[in-house]
């Protein structure tokens, strides 16, 4: 990190600071005459050149002083990684500010601190990553479960990432999920787009696809920081044979920008070898998960949308424009972009799914299309293909899916495929996961140029791998038996007569905090959609599985009345 000593020739000192014994100017990675620049984050290794006190991250002498000309401010700041020489000195740490909305490319940015003891900072805690649980069952045995970490900003929640869960019969640790505005309380149909980072291993045999994926299980997560400007926790995740693993680190800057960002350090890798084998195998390291979701029956189930473009920064170094299909209608799974039209990234790799050039867009940003960091004869680059169906088709439940996977480089025009992945095969980069409310496919082009000044000052991940955090916690099933009284029973009765769907929900509450809402019923489905018949019972029932020890508050509610929508039993 530059860093330059205060003399007589440089700008005045901040008034604010006159006490402090020491400045050093800060250069910043980004060029602030660009409107983009505003509200970025600036995350930096600071080396003081003189004695700096800090006892924490929270009680220490560190501030950022920004001038412009005759203007003087202080601007929000965040430590971390404190490096110590001796008690409550530090020779160096990481420094984490916003570009000013009103830089113009003439201001400058300096630290100012000191070898005493100064007030504590009183800044806001704008950001916060908490866990949390969520279970939605609107068929019995139709279900989505997941154990996930909130990303809050300012009371509202940006993201979600899945520790672990299911969606259907889909294992989803390591997805994302880019959550509505002015969101508080999750519930099945506040997101807007979903992604996975995770690992997957398809092989073909027997006339069959297979694959293994690394977000079957989890292995380890764990909060590193949460601070006042920025979040980072890890999650790593491995296939039930273990045989492959990805290790993620999520990062989320506070901004007060209308388009949001969470950076990401990935590495996917091979744990076992051999894997399965056929005649062709593929490996997937990215997944936008693109659906809508129809119900004639379940409100909650009427959400999601595919979007209307993808565009991406192509090998022929231009941004390339594909319709997508918004109403697929086959039910098997269609192969829309397949290796053999061997679309791959470029120099700028990157990919958004959007409407043009304006309204919502949301991007995956890579620092280089160079991710395999180890492998015996791999070839490097990014592969892009897209497979879409109308794969679920329950009686008043209509699902269009279109899932656009970032793929192995393994076929190039005029080769032959490859077939083998090896044994020491590592797949290692950042991305930033980026999304604009009205910028459009143009807004992810202009973040992806400020993401490669951005991501050459970015302190190294270090590889931390802490102490079990939270596994082996006793698990229990909470199964409810609502019994109704006689006036209820003939509300769902008359509504019925009347044409309207009604139906019996139990919502469980934990500190205060919704962790699922289930359609009693007495008919159980399998993940085939099927019919359970060993878990179907004569009395209808909500079954809540693995729940923590601790007291939990049930409520019941009749949906879908006549006269209103909702009713509150008890």
């Amino acid at each position: 990190m530059p860093t330059s000593k205060p003399n007589d020739e440089e700008s005045p000192w901040y008034e604010k600071f006159f006490t402090w014994s020491y400045r050093q100017k800060i250069k910043i990675p980004y060029n602030t005459t660009l409107d983009d620049a505003s509200f970025k984050p600036v995350d930096l290794i600071i080396k003081f050149e003189n004695p700096c006190w800090a006892k924490d991250t929270y009680n220490h002498s560190i501030r950022v002083g920004y001038q412009n000309k005759d203007e003087f401010n202080e601007l929000e700041s965040q430590i971390y990684d404190l490096n110590y020489s001796s008690e409550n000195i530090i020779t160096s740490c990481n420094l984490i500010f916003l570009i000013p909305e009103n830089a113009n490319g003439n201001e400058e940015y300096y630290i100012y601190y000191d070898y005493s003891e100064k007030e504590k900072v009183d800044y806001i805690d704008h950001v916060s990553v908490e866990e949390s649980y969520y279970r939605y069952e609107p068929l019995a045995g139709i279900f989505f479960e997941s154990w996930y970490y909130l990303v809050i900003q300012d009371g509202s929640i940006i993201y979600t990432v899945s520790q672990k869960g299911k969606a259907l019969s889909d294992p989803i640790s390591q997805q994302v999920m880019k959550i509505k505005n002015s969101t508080e309380i999750i519930k099945t149909n506040s997101g807007e787009q979903t992604v996975s980072f995770n690992f997957v291993y398809w092989w073909f045999e027997n006339s069959c696809w297979t694959n293994i994926l690394s977000s079957e299980k989890l292995v380890l997560k764990k909060i590193i920081y949460d601070g006042n400007l920025m979040v980072k926790f890890l999650i790593i995740s491995q296939s039930n044979d273990g045989s492959i693993q990805s290790s993620v680190y999520y990062t989320y800057y506070f901004s007060p920008d209308k388009n949001t960002s969470i950076y990401t350090n990935v590495k996917h890798e091979v744990l076992k070898h051999p894997l399965p084998t056929g005649d062709e195998i593929d490996v997937s390291f990215f997944i936008f998960n693109c659906g809508e979701l129809k119900s004639s029956i379940i409100d909650e189930l009427n959400f999601g949308e595919i979007p209307r473009y993808m565009h991406f920064y192509s090998q022929d170094e231009r941004i390339v424009q594909y319709k997508l299909d918004q109403n697929p209608e086959n039910i098997d799974w269609q192969m829309v972009i397949c290796r053999e039209d061997d679309y791959d990234l470029g120099s700028s790799p990157w990919v958004s799914v959007d409407y043009g050039l304006t309204g919502k867009a949301y991007g995956i940003i890579f620092d280089s299309a160079e991710v395999v960091k180890s492998g015996d004869n791999e070839r490097n680059g990014i592969e892009l293909q897209i497979h879409q169906a109308n794969n679920i088709k329950l009686p008043g439940i209509d699902a269009k899916s279109l899932y656009i996977y970032l793929m192995r480089n393994s076929y190039e025009k005029n080769t032959d495929f490859d077939n083998e992945l090896p044994k020491n095969y590592v797949v290692n980069f950042n991305a930033e996961l980026f999304s604009t409310e009205e910028g459009g496919f143009k807004a992810v082009e202009k973040e992806a140029n400020l993401y490669k000044s951005f991501i050459n000052y970015q302190p190294e991940t270090d590889s931390i791998f802490p102490d079990d955090d939270g596994k082996n916690i006793e698990e229990y099933k909470i199964t409810i038996y609502p019994h109704l009284n006689p006036s209820s029973f003939l509300k769902i009765i008359s509504s019925t007569l009347l044409l309207k769907n009604t139906y019996v929900k139990v919502e469980l509450y934990k500190d205060g905090i919704l962790r699922g809402d289930i359609r009693a019923g007495r008919v159980s489905f399998t993940q085939n959609y099927l019919i359970d018949w060993s878990n179907t019972t004569f009395f209808k029932k909500a079954v809540f599985p693995n729940q923590n020890p601790g007291v939990y508050l049930v409520k019941i509610y009749l949906e879908n009345l006549f006269l209103k929508e909702r009713e509150f039993v008890g």
